[in-house]
Formats: structure tokens, C-alpha cells, sequence
């Protein structure tokens, strides 16, 4: 017990003195993200921007209940543009191709992997897919460094 709390006092000195390089804080509760993926952020197609999970859950949570204030409801936490409706690929697709077209490695990566999968009324084109997500991995994007080492089998 003694030597396990050790280690996790070295682990969070190594932590403060070193930072993972893909880290940035929440801009809605200011807690530290260690690592910026699809698994730890809810990203917002409208602005590009993101927040972590736990605020994206804690706003949903609050949307459903009807207590968040009725002139925030529905809208970007950080642009105040309102959300798609829900299942609106379409629209999401679109916002999705601005932000590519403007070379955000996020937008690529979920373009490449909705083309190499036919998701969401694109069409099932793996060389555009792959060209995308290429694109995003080398901007270092880890939801693309990973969907391509998957697509290569590595």
C-alpha cells in the first residue's frame, strides 16, 4: 500500500513537471484533459471547439430535467449557435466539411472514417476516406493516427 502510493506520487510529480503533449484544460469546468480524443470530449461541429465528457453529460443530464435556462437550451456552450437536431447528419456533415475544407485535422478524421465506413449518407469511398484520414493523422490527430493503424492492420 505504502510503495503503490509512492508511485502515484511520482506518477502525478512526472505529470505536473511533464505534461502529455495532447493535453489542454475544459473550457467549461477547467479541468486538465490528459488526453484529447473522441473518448474523452464531446466535440461541437458548430464552432469546433469541445468540451469533456463530464460537462457534455452534466449539460444533456440538465436538457433533459428542463433546468438549464431556456435562452442556453439547445445551443454551443461556447458560440451560442444553435445545436443540429439530433440525427441530422446532414447538417453535421455539412459543418463537418467546412472545418475540413479549412484543414481541421478533428473534421478530416471524422469525415475519413464516415467515408470508409458509408456512415451518414456518405458515400462508402475507402481512397477518400484513407486521403482524409491520412491528412488528419499527419497534423497528429490521435483519433486518426489510430483509425489508420487500424485500416492498415499494424
Amino acid at each position: 500500500l505504502l510503495e503503490s502510493k509512492r508511485i502515484a506520487a511520482v506518477i502525478r510529480l512526472q505529470d505536473d513537471l511533464h505534461p502529455p503533449v495532447d493535453s489542454e484544460d475544459c473550457p467549461i469546468c477547467l479541468e486538465t484533459i490528459k488526453h484529447v480524443n473522441s473518448t474523452t470530449i464531446t466535440r461541437l461541429f458548430c464552432c469546433g471547439g469541445w468540451i469533456c465528457k463530464q460537462c457534455s453529460n452534466a449539460r444533456k443530464d440538465k436538457d433533459k430535467e428542463g433546468a438549464s435556462d431556456e435562452m442556453y437550451r439547445d445551443k454551443c456552450p461556447l458560440c451560442r449557435e444553435e445545436f443540429p437536431n439530433e440525427g441530422d447528419y446532414k447538417e453535421l456533415g455539412t459543418r463537418a466539411l467546412e472545418h475540413s475544407n479549412k484543414g481541421k485535422a478533428w473534421a478530416q478524421a471524422k469525415l475519413g472514417t464516415w467515408y470508409l465506413r458509408g456512415l451518414h449518407g456518405f458515400a462508402l469511398e475507402e481512397k477518400k476516406g484513407l486521403q482524409l484520414m491520412k491528412e488528419a493523422a499527419d497534423q497528429r490527430d490521435p483519433d486518426a493516427l489510430f483509425m489508420l493503424a487500424l485500416e492498415y492492420n499494424i
